[in-house]
This record gives structure tokens, C-alpha cells and sequence, in this order.
């Protein structure tokens, strides 16, 4: 009941996210296809999974405080306000280390129109931004949270590297076909650039180029 609560409020705020970008019935079918689809489901029936559903929400919440701040004032206190957010979505889960660059990618897209020095005009919230970064890379490294997820999985950080770029595809795949979902899915370690390791790394290279190429003319396609 708890992580029911937790994911259909974060549901909500995926309302407000896309709300900010879209009109109602975009926002509406972007909230609903994040709180029904079935990859979903391992968040809200596991108990130890609340450390997903506890990130999401922190991570959700600090993106979506900043793109409700009014832009003329945003400064120490939202960048305050945020890191708050960032350091309890950080201890839920350390996936929430991608935040700063979430957001940082939406004031490039939406507030600074695409240009790279628009962002220093709101320098006093980034210098705590930056502040933040250097304590989560300390913390990276003092914890050896790399080294520890590369033993996790028994292998070298090339071979783990190779890997996740066949892992981060078939998740991609995974949203637009659900089929064949499992707790824990096998994966075979890869040990070389194969065939199927270059074709994936060949269509990750295409997507993050096609964000680059639509940030001026479709800066919500980009974003996403």
C-alpha cells in the first residue's frame, strides 16, 4: 500500500512535469503510461524496491521545483532547496547522481535557448550545484561504488562498459514491448566489440546525435 501510494505520487508529479511542457491530454497519457506500463511493476509489489520508488520521487520532485521556479529568481535559495532533495534521493539510490545534469540539460534546452552561456546568467544557484557535484564524485570514490559494481558483476569495467550499452538498448526495447519481463534478467557478459555490442553502441551514438541535432527545433524531443 505504501509503494502503491509513493508510485501513483510520483505518477502526479510526472502529470506536473509533462503539464509544463505539453498541454492537459499529452500530460495526461505521459502520467498514465509512467504509472500502468508493466516494467513498473517490480517497483511497486517488492518491498525492496521502495529505494526506487523513494528516488524517483526526490528526483522528480527537485526537477520538477526547478522548472516551476520563476526563472528570474532562480539563485541560492532553489539551489539550496534542491540539493536537499538531491542528497535524499542520493541516499534512497545512487542513480539520482544524474540529476545535476538533468536539470542543467533543461535550462540549456528551455531557459537559455540552446546556448551554451545562457545558464551563467543564474551562476548563484549552480555554484551550489558545483558544490554538490564535487561532494557526490568524493563520495563516489570513497565508497568505491564504481569498483564495487564492476565485482558485482564479475567482470573488468571495459567488458561491464561493453555490456551495458546491449542492457541499456534492450531496456529501451523493454518500454515499447514489455514482453518476457523478469526480476532479474540473464545477461551474458560481453567480452569484445561484437556485432550486436557495435550495433548498439552504433544506435546509442545515433539517438544522443539526434538529441544534439533537434535541441534547437524540437527541444522536448531532445530533452526526451
Amino acid at each position: 500500500a505504501v509503494n502503491l501510494a509513493i508510485h501513483i505520487l510520483n505518477g502526479l508529479i510526472v502529470f506536473g512535469i509533462a503539464l509544463a511542457l505539453f498541454n492537459v491530454c499529452p500530460a495526461f497519457v505521459a502520467s498514465a503510461f509512467f504509472i500502468v506500463h508493466p516494467i513498473q511493476t517490480e517497483s511497486v509489489t517488492y518491498i525492496s524496491s521502495r529505494s526506487e520508488l523513494l528516488s524517483t520521487f526526490f528526483y522528480l520532485a527537485a526537477l520538477f521545483l526547478f522548472m516551476k521556479w520563476p526563472k528570474a529568481k532562480i539563485g541560492f535559495i532553489l539551489s539550496l532547496l534542491v540539493g536537499i532533495l538531491f542528497l535524499a534521493g542520493m541516499s534512497s539510490k545512487e542513480t539520482v547522481i544524474s540529476l545535476p545534469l538533468t536539470i542543467w540539460l533543461y535550462d540549456w534546452l528551455f531557459l537559455s535557448d540552446g546556448r551554451f552561456f545562457g545558464f551563467l546568467k543564474r551562476w548563484r544557484f549552480y555554484q551550489l550545484n558545483l558544490l554538490g557535484a564535487a561532494f557526490v564524485a568524493a563520495y563516489v570514490l570513497n565508497t568505491g561504488l564504481l569498483r564495487s559494481v564492476v565485482e558485482s558483476a564479475a567482470t573488468s569495467g571495459w567488458h561491464y562498459f561493453l555490456t551495458q550499452s546491449r542492457v541499456i538498448v534492450r531496456y529501451i526495447g523493454l518500454i515499447l514491448w514489455p514482453i518476457n519481463l523478469n526480476l532479474d534478467h540473464d545477461v551474458m557478459i560481453s567480452s569484445s566489440i561484437d556485432p550486436v555490442v557495435a550495433a548498439c553502441g552504433l544506435f546509442l551514438t545515433l539517438l544522443l546525435w539526434l538529441a544534439v541535432f533537434l535541441h534547437s527545433r524540437q527541444p522536448v524531443l531532445s530533452f526526451g
